[in-house]
């Protein structure tokens, strides 16, 4: 393996690493706040979704990954920002332009997993104190 493919698969597994110490640590914080519960809802749905797996087309083959992992696929890809592309290939895919070695990467299933969890119980923050009302209908 060459040296920029191992520094690739590093950034990747730390990006991974990261996403899912952030997840732990996250599920720590305890509020009352009905303001900061939204938030935490969506930031906690946000960071599922980049562990989501998807599909990496590059050449002529297609990889499974976590999203989060294809990220580091496509920047290293790009050459400009402007070279970004959105592909319709059935799942809707990012993708770096046709002079950088064509790799897409679907972003659909990140999107599914993004909504299942915002909407799952979840992602919501344990209350602060036990007695406090919820927005949560019982």
């Amino acid at each position: 393996m060459s040296e920029q493919g191992s520094q690739m698969l590093l950034v990747a597994g730390a990006s991974i690493a990261a996403v899912i110490i952030a997840l732990c640590l996250l599920r720590l914080i305890r509020t009352d706040d009905a303001g900061l519960r939204k938030v935490y809802r969506v930031v906690f749905s946000a960071l599922a979704a980049l562990l989501a797996p998807t599909l990496v087309a590059a050449g002529h083959g297609v990889l499974p990954i976590p999203f989060v992992a294809g990220i580091p696929i496509l920047a290293y890809n790009l050459v400009a920002f402007a070279d970004m592309e959105v592909y319709w290939l059935g799942l809707l895919g990012l993708g770096a332009g046709q002079g950088t070695g064509n790799a897409v990467v679907f972003t659909l299933p990140s999107l599914l997993v993004f909504a299942a969890v915002l909407f799952s119980p979840w992602s919501r923050a344990r209350l602060r104190t036990p007695g406090a009302p919820s927005d949560v209908p019982r």
